[in-house]
Formats: structure tokens, C-alpha cells, sequence
């Protein structure tokens, strides 16, 4: 019900307009502009209505505007254009229009006092309403039946003018009863809002806002009024900040910070004035010695000057009235980054520096973003550079404030914090790289003592057996004893070769390629081998023939592959070397000590080892080795 009856009354209002712009017979861009402000005043009280429709300011909106749009402009269009063309009730339409001003000046005091929940701040502020009552009964009057209304009708006489009245003591005492309403009201806005906190100061301050810029413009409009025509479009196309700021204080305050907005707002202001006005001195002063064209040169070589510096001075002044949590918060930090820069305290304590900055003790500064990291409920995470902060909610504006003005610290905070977990890695990896040599030398060793070394000490006694038998029985056949013999001494030697696998291969002599095409000769899978002629530094050319071992040696044991590829190349600065197979996949670095082992000899190298192993698609091994 509540919202078919707002959109009908929005309809009024617009058809109104239409009507007196149709009508109109002075200039059409003013009444245009009046017939903006009330469709937007209607729009922003359906806006409201519609999603509280019992809501009073909703409604106060929406039903001045279709009196502005009909009783105001309406009415006075039909009246002027009557005059002209002979219609009847010329004159009385036109007095209701002049004299409407009186009634929709009610709307103005009623939203201040009422604003935010509709209702009125105590009972005492019934004075107002009461007061406005009393003088619009003297100013209606007053002003209607004043003869000195005559110059707004379009005769020049007003029709309905009483001499026998004292028309203007009426107009005087119901004027300075309705001017002391609209005061009182105003009043009643500052003090409500001196004792609200939390949603309805946010809300108060967005009326506030769009109250302060009509007090600046409305009296620097009255004096330009009827010297510069313009001035009038200008200010019927500010009056709908009012009713926008209302709508958007209601339903979207918590879009929009209205600090930021009041701020940014009287900064440009001031910016604005000062600039004007120290252009304006620049040139009268250099008008006396210089002719006009460098005069005004000099004031533009001023406003350009100065406008950077103004301007951050004058926002640092205003965010200290305006926005002081802000201000104390970029303050804060950037104390702290000087303090860091002069020594006197290190990048570390940022995180601290932060929480007493905000006010926020378990605020968290994340110095690795790319690691996980848990929000709790009711907290949220700030991309802040290379680290992340996970804060309160409601706390967004400071700490992005905050990280702005701290982000050096910040950023050599990670630094710092990157460089020790890199010489921890390095660390890890070198104690690796270390522990995996020795073992490899143990491992040797109890293979030469437990395998070879035995097999030849076998071969040996064999070979003396057979010599003694020779002598003592030369006749005997012994080819058996020596064919033994001889597959001990075979079998050894592949024992032995077997173990130099693990070693530098005399092959790397002839270079990477041959040494490759040599592995690929012996291994029992199809293996292709395109590599560059090129040669390497000797350690360079031993750890990417390890790589391409260690990499084939597990495709052909664990991945069932039927095919390999081994490339080496040069790429930049770089040696390349890319493993690639068609097995069974799932191989990672972590898992097992092959691949672990591989990616610390590779990483001592300075070098990077990355393994792409899906389930079921095969895998490559690239290694990345600095050739400089």
C-alpha cells in the first residue's frame, strides 16, 4: 500500500513538472532545474519509503516535493502563462505559487529536527513545530496581501494588496518566528548529533555535510541573485544535496566513508578560496609594474606553484579536525618509519607500531602473502605490499591509512624476513648436500669392501687354488675352476661400473653430449638426446648430467615409462636441462630422497629444480643452472 501510494505521488511530481516546464514563460533552463530538484527530492523519499515505509523522513521528502512540484512551480507557470494568453485565475494562481515558499520552507526545519529515526529529540522541541505554526499564520498573510509583492505578478500589481493591514510588521515577526524555527531545528541536528555514536552519527554527519555546503552557497547566492542570473541554475542544482544526502544516510551510509567525503570537501574548499585569492593578489600586485598579460602569467606560474604543497598542508589540517583517528594513525606510522630510518628502531616492530596505531592488539601482519594464513570471524585480511594485515572489520579505513604511511617499514620488514628464511633454506640445504656426500661416500665404500672387494679377494684364492692344483696335479682338468674365475672377474667389473654410475663419468671428458648418449646407450627404455654442442663449466656439465641420472634412473624404475627425452640447451644465461617421460606420474620432490637430493646439488649451484608430475600424464624435470 505505502509503496504504490510514493510511486503515485513520484508520478505527480514529475507530471507537475513537465507541466510547468511547458508552461513556463521565462527562461526554460531554470525551471529545469528547479523540476531536477524535486523529482530527485520525490525519488530519494520513495527510495526511502520503499524500503521503510513507515519511516516519516520518507514520506516528509516525497509529499514536499510534489508540493514544490505542484503548488511552486506548477501553479506559477499556469498563473504566468494565463496573464499572457487571458486564462482565468491568473492571479490567484499566481499568489499561491509566490506565497508557497512559506509552506515548503517547513520541509526544510521539519527534516532537520526529525532526522535520523523521524521522531522529535524531546518533548521541549515541540516549541518549534509550534513556533512555525504561529508565524507562518503572521507571514502568509503578511507576505500575500503586502503591495510590495506587485513586481513578482506578471501586471506588476498585486490584486490582492490591503492597505488597511499592517502587512509588513506580520511579515516581519512571522518571518523571525519561522527563521528562529529553522535555527532551533538546526540546533537540535548539532546537539543530537554531539550525543549520538556508532550508525546514527554516521548518518547525521552526511545532513551535516550537505547542510554546511547550501549555508555556504545560499547566502553567497542571495547577493549574486540579480546580478548574475546563472547563479539561480546553480543553486536549484545544489538543493537536491540535501535530499540525496538524507536518502544515501539511510540506506548506503555504510558505503561511503563521510569522513573522507567532509574532509576531501573542505579541503577543496579552502584550496579553492586560497588559491583565488592568492592568484587575485598576484596580479593586482604585479598589475602595478608589469601590463595585464604578465600580471596574470605570474598569478598562473602562483596557482601552480603552490597548489601542491597548499594542498597537502591544508589536507593535513583538516584531517586533524575532521578525520583525527586518521590523522594520529599516518601520523603514528610515519613516526615510526622516521625512526627506522634513523636507527632508532627496527623494521620488525612494525606489526607492533600498527596495533597501538589502530588501537587493534591482535591485529596480524602476514610477511609472506603467498602463505596461508587463517581469518577468524569478524576480522578481515588488507593486501598491504608484499605482506598482508588481518584486522577488525569496521577498522578498513585506518589500517589501509596506516599501512600507507608505514609501508617502507613494511617492505623492509619482508625483506628482512625473506632473507632469513632463505638463509634457513640455504642453510638446510648445504647440511643436506653435505650429509648426502657422506653417505654416498659410506655407501660406496661398504658397497667396494662388501661387493668387489670381495668378489677379487674370491678370485684371487680361486686363481691360487688353481695354480697349486696345476702343480701338484698338472694333468687334472681344471677350465671348470678357470671359467668360474672368469665370471667372478665379470661380474666384478660390472659391480664396479656399476658403482662409478655415481661418480663423474670419464665420458663428460668428450663433453655433456657424449656423456648423455652414453646413459641413453645404456638404459633399457627408447631415450632421445638432443643436446647442444656447446660446453660448460666442468661442475655445471656434472650436476645436469647427475639431473638427467638421477631423473631417467627413476622414470625406468618407478614410472614404467616406455619413452624418455633428454634436452639440454642454452637458454639466456642459463644451462637448461628437461627430463620428460611417459609414465605413470606422480613423482614429487619432497617424497623420497632422489628428487630432494637433486634439488639441493642444484640449488648449491644457484639454480632452480622444478618437477611437473601429474597422475597419469608422464613427468618433466626442468633444471635451471647460471651458466655467469
Amino acid at each position: 500500500m505505502a509503496r504504490g501510494i510514493v510511486v503515485a505521488v513520484v508520478a505527480l511530481t514529475v507530471a507537475c513538472e513537465v507541466a510547468a516546464v511547458s508552461l513556463a514563460t521565462d527562461s526554460p533552463v531554470v525551471r529545469v532545474a528547479y523540476a531536477v530538484y524535486a523529482v530527485t527530492q520525490a525519488v530519494a523519499g520513495a527510495l526511502i519509503v520503499w524500503r521503510h515505509p513507515r519511516h516519516v523522513i520518507g514520506w516528509l521528502l516525497a509529499g514536499f516535493a510534489l508540493w514544490n512540484a505542484a503548488v511552486s512551480d506548477a501553479a506559477l507557470a499556469y498563473g504566468q502563462r494565463a496573464a499572457v494568453n487571458g486564462w482565468p485565475l491568473d492571479d490567484l494562481a499566481q499568489l499561491t505559487a509566490l506565497a508557497s515558499w512559506i509552506i515548503a520552507g517547513a520541509g526544510l526545519w521539519a527534516l532537520f529536527l526529525l532526522f535520523p529515526d523521524g521522531r522529535l529529540p524531546g518533548r521541549r522541541w515541540w516549541a518549534v513545530p509550534i513556533g512555525w505554526a504561529v508565524g507562518a499564520a503572521l507571514a502568509i498573510p503578511g507576505w500575500s496581501l503586502n503591495p510590495v509583492l506587485g513586481s513578482e505578478f506578471e501586471s506588476g500589481v498585486n490584486p490582492f494588496a490591503r492597505d488597511d493591514i499592517p502587512t509588513g510588521l506580520m511579515f516581519a515577526v512571522g518571518a523571525a518566528l519561522i527563521g528562529g524555527s529553522l535555527v532551533l531545528s538546526v540546533v537540535a541536528l548539532a546537539l543530537r548529533f554531539r550525543r549520538s555514536h556508532g550508525v546514527e552519527r554516521q548518518q547525521i554527519k552526511w545532513v551535516l555535510l550537505a547542510a554546511g555546503v547550501l549555508g555556504v552557497l545560499l547566502p553567497v547566492s542571495s547577493a549574486l541573485w540579480t546580478t548574475w542570473p546563472p547563479i539561480q541554475v546553480f543553486v536549484a542544482l545544489t538543493f537536491p544535496l540535501l535530499p540525496i544526502a538524507a536518502c544515501v544516510a539511510l540506506l548506503r551510509y555504510h558505503l561511503y566513508d563521510i569522513d573522507l567525503v567532509v574532509s576531501r570537501t573542505v579541503s577543496w574548499v579552502l584550496l579553492t578560496v586560497t588559491l583565488f585569492g592568492g592568484y587575485a593578489a598576484v596580479v593586482l600586485m604585479a598589475g602595478l609594474v608589469f601590463a595585464s598579460p604578465a600580471s596574470a602569467a605570474l598569478g598562473a606560474l602562483f596557482v601552480a606553484v603552490a597548489f601542491r604543497p597548499l594542498r597537502e598542508r591544508l589536507q593535513n589540517a583538516v584531517d586533524r579536525r575532521f578525520r583525527r583517528a586518521r590523522y594520529e594513525v599516518r601520523q603514528a606510522m610515519s613516526d615510526f618509519v622516521d625512526r627506522v630510518r634513523r636507527g632508532e628502531a627496527a623494521a620488525d616492530d612494525v606489526v607492533q607500531a600498527l596495533r597501538s596505531a589502530v588501537g587493534d592488539p591482535d591485529l596480524e601482519l602476514v610477511l609472506r602473502p603467498r602463505s596461508a594464513y587463517d581469518v577468524p570471524p569478524g576480522r578481515t585480511a588488507l593486501p598491504a605490499g608484499p605482506a598482508v594485515v588481518i584486522h577488525r572489520v569496521e577498522d578498513s579505513g585506518l589500517v589501509a591509512d596506516g599501512t600507507d604511511a608505514g609501508r617502507l617499514a613494511i617492505e623492509i620488514a619482508a625483506l628482512q624476513g625473506q632473507l632469513r628464511h632463505q638463509l634457513v633454506e640455504l642453510a638446510a640445504s648445504r647440511s643436506r648436500v653435505v650429509a648426502a656426500a657422506d653417505e654416498g661416500r659410506h655407501q660406496i665404500a661398504r658397497d667396494l669392501h662388501d661387493g668387489a672387494q670381495q668378489r677379487l679377494v674370491a678370485i684371487g684364492l680361486g686363481l691360487r687354488h688353481v695354480q697349486h692344483r696345476l702343480r701338484d696335479d698338472p694333468s687334472e682338468d681344471v677350465s671348470r675352476d678357470l671359467d668360474g674365475a672368469v665370471a667372478e672377474i665379470t661380474n666384478a667389473i660390472s659391480e664396479l661400473r656399476s658403482l662409478a654410475g655415481g661418480l663423474r663419468p670419464a665420458a663428460l671428458e668428450s663433453g655433456l653430449g657424449a656423456a648423455l648418449r652414453d646413459l641413453a646407450a645404456r638404459t633399457p627404455v627408447t631415450t632421445t638426446v638432443r643436446t647442444t654442442s656447446e660446453r660448460f663449466r666442468p661442475d655445471l656439465e656434472s650436476v645436469a648430467w647427475f639431473v638427467a641420472c638421477e631423473a631417467v634412473t627413476n622414470a625406468v624404475k618407478h614410472a614404467a615409462a616406455a619413452a624418455l627425452t633428454v634436452e639440454v640447451s642454452r637458454d639466456g644465461d642459463s644451462l637448461l636441462v628437461v627430463i620428460g617421460d611417459d609414465g605413470r606420474g606422480g613423482a614429487e620432490v619432497g617424497r623420497g630422497s632422489g628428487l630432494l637430493g637433486l634439488s639441493d646439488r642444484v640449488l648449491a649451484r644457484g639454480g632452480t629444480l622444478t618437477v611437473d608430475s601429474p597422475a597419469g600424464a608422464g613427468t618433466r624435470v626442468e633444471a635451471r643452472l647460471p651458466c655467469e
